[in-house]
């Protein structure tokens, strides 16, 4: 094979047949001799794994196309499963086989083997995600990141516990009886954890995490019970001293922005200063140049104006002095819009071209046309101000 092999699996067969997965090529299936058995055709991008259920008498395989297909041994397509746009990364099998993991970038998903989603993992890293396992009875799910955790989660999809490491985590696994978890960092370290203490320390973390997936719902009830676990998740912080995370439970995809949500402008303002305060004593520049930006978009939503470009344009130099170029453009399209409303087209158009400039440097730096074309979707806001205060009558 010229192209790299990306994994070789045992099966459970008489003939102890191998399945492989080959960048660029179908998956094959060979017995222990040397000879093929069968190919698996039918992705239309690379293979990056394949696995066999727990029987031997099915296959599943992963494409970075973000499909997952399911055949039997003799390469007849039995399912399909759409996962991600990005790729299916790896997958996994519960250990009775009748469920079924994809896991993408940050994020997995939940299945049964006949394709229906069963539960969706949308906020589940905020890195890369390198491993992920089923607990021996099935019941729970394992994963470790980049973002230096690994995550403890029921099959619904709920945070149970969070274990927290010095460097990124490479891989997590379950003890036989899976009462302890046992993880591995680049750090160097290995480390063993008692399931039942890391759920109780990681308390603030899981309320934080509950808290955020419900204001995604998008609901009134929703936000109000969202409120309710990002307040528990900040007095648990503040009792453990963990000011940081108490900054971010105040923050945009916090407290505050629940409260902007709601138009409760002196509420969210209450919120984003009290991040701020924090953010400063901690000297986090970054969160104090997003809380800045929050807080002139609550006083530009509120009327005023004058108070908001103040804000915004603190929030700008310090983005701009330790080059934060995502937060310079996401500012310059905040004062781009205020300066529209205003009609001082002139500005606007200014800031617009500016943040559009910074939007095009940071896609050419993204490898793949694929993910390029993502952030442009993505950021089509920016294009579509400069479209209208081009178009703006004079």
């Amino acid at each position: 094979m010229t192209s790299a092999a990306n994994c070789a699996i045992a099966g459970q067969e008489t003939l102890n047949p191998l399945l492989g997965a080959v960048s660029g090529l179908p998956a094959r299936l060979w017995d222990t001799q040397g000879n093929l058995l069968t190919e698996f055709r039918g992705h239309k991008s690379f293979v990056n794994s394949a696995v066999f259920s727990p029987d031997g008498s099915q296959i599943l395989t992963t494409s970075s196309y973000g499909t997952s297909r399911q055949w039997d041994i003799n390469g007849n397509l039995l399912t399909e499963f759409r996962v991600y746009a990005q790729g299916v990364n790896s997958l996994v099998l519960s250990p009775d086989g009748n469920q079924l993991l994809t896991v993408g970038t940050k994020s997995f998903d939940l299945w049964d083997t006949s394709g229906n989603i069963l539960a969706k993992f949308r906020r589940g890293h905020d890195g890369f995600i390198t491993s992920a396992v089923f607990s021996p009875d099935g019941n729970q799910i394992l994963t470790a990141s980049y973002d230096n955790t690994a995550r403890l989660w029921d099959t619904k999809g709920n945070l149970l516990a969070v274990f927290q490491h010095n460097s990124r985590v490479n891989s997590a696994v379950f003890s036989p009886d899976g009462n302890q978890i046992l993880t591995a960092a680049h750090d160097h370290t290995a480390r063993l954890w008692d399931i039942s203490a890391g759920m109780q320390i990681s308390a603030p973390e899981v309320a934080f995490h509950q808290g955020i997936q419900l204001t995604q719902q998008g609901t009134i009830e929703s936000r109000q019970l969202a409120l309710q676990k990002l307040e528990e998740s900040l007095e648990l912080y503040r009792e453990d001293n963990n000011h940081a995370q108490a900054a971010e439970a105040l923050l945009a995809i916090g407290i505050g922005n629940i409260h902007t949500t709601s138009k409760d402008w002196s509420t969210a303002l209450n919120a984003y200063n009290q991040a701020l305060i924090i953010s400063q004593h901690l000297n986090d520049q970054i969160k104090q140049t997003t809380i800045l930006n929050q807080i002139g978009k609550v006083h530009a939503a509120s009327g005023q104006e004058s108070t908001a470009k103040d804000y915004y344009n603190q929030a700008l130099t310090l983005s701009q002095q330790f080059d934060y170029p995502t937060a310079q453009a996401n500012i310059l399209y905040n004062q781009a819009t205020l300066n529209r409303q205003q009609n001082n087209l002139t500005a606007a158009k200014t800031e617009i071209e500016t943040a559009i400039t910074i939007i095009e440097q940071l896609r050419t730096q993204i490898a793949s046309q694929q993910l390029r074309q993502s952030y442009f979707a993505h950021n089509q806001d920016y294009y579509q101000l400069y479209i209208s205060v081009g178009n703006y009558p004079r």
